[in-house]
């Protein structure tokens, strides 16, 4: 009797083995989270006029074959001003396609767009990992805050799957700090309007002394008229 009972049990381990190989799999797929996002997330940028860049990065991706994105911004404060591939698809040395869809100040009203499609060619696998995606050069325009909103985000892998992320604004705010030559032309503003202001009180000075030197003679030759 338990000879017969052995193989039965033997199937019942593997069968609960599988199982449990099963749900712990799926339960760190489920906790390994790609994440597509703007690099750095805040930034602050203290001159108008002035040229910096944004990265558009991802982080814990496996098989990696092709991404797509829209970044958005507020073109009345930025200036887009050019869109560099990142070195992540091509860091494993196999040719990628890099196609900038769209880039341009003007797509609406208010906002400016970033659109990039780039995937690997031929039958390979994809890049596992983290690393820069775009890089894109901006400039300042006028001062206040603009998001950098990542849109329509895409990933697959070498098998034209989909693979599921959360992506990850930024932001931008232009506040000109005051600058040494501003300094300079007011500290010049307020030493001449001192200086003004001690000449006219000078003059004044002078004005009354002279007026007293004046009522002292006109008094002293009375006095001597008087007593002859």
């Amino acid at each position: 009797m338990l000879k017969k009972h052995i193989p039965k049990c033997l199937i019942l381990t593997i069968a609960l083995s599988f199982l449990s190989f099963y749900f712990l799999k799926s339960e760190q797929a489920s906790s390994y989270v790609t994440y597509v996002y703007v690099s750095p997330k805040e930034q602050v940028i203290d001159f108008l006029n002035e040229s910096f860049i944004v990265n558009v990065s991802i982080c814990n991706v496996l098989d990696l074959y092709g991404y797509e994105f829209k970044l958005f911004y507020n073109s009345s404060i930025l200036n887009g001003s050019q869109v560099i591939e990142g070195p992540f698809l091509n860091s494993t040395g196999k040719s990628a396609f890099f196609w900038v869809v769209a880039f341009n100040d003007h797509y609406n009203s208010t906002h400016g767009i970033v659109w990039v499609d780039s995937c690997l060619t031929g039958d390979v696998l994809g890049v596992n990992g983290n690393g820069t995606l775009v890089t894109i050069k901006f400039k300042s325009l006028a001062v206040g805050s603009s998001q950098l909103s990542l849109n329509d985000v895409k990933l697959v892998d070498s098998r034209k799957n989909s693979i599921p992320c959360q992506s990850i604004d930024g932001s931008v705010t232009i506040i000109p700090e005051l600058t040494s030559p501003f300094i300079t032309l007011a500290l010049c503003l307020l030493l001449y309007i001192l200086q003004k202001r001690h000449r006219h009180h000078k003059a004044n000075r002078i004005k009354e002394d002279s007026f007293t030197e004046i009522r002292q003679i006109n008094d002293a030759a009375l006095m001597y008229g008087g007593r002859s």
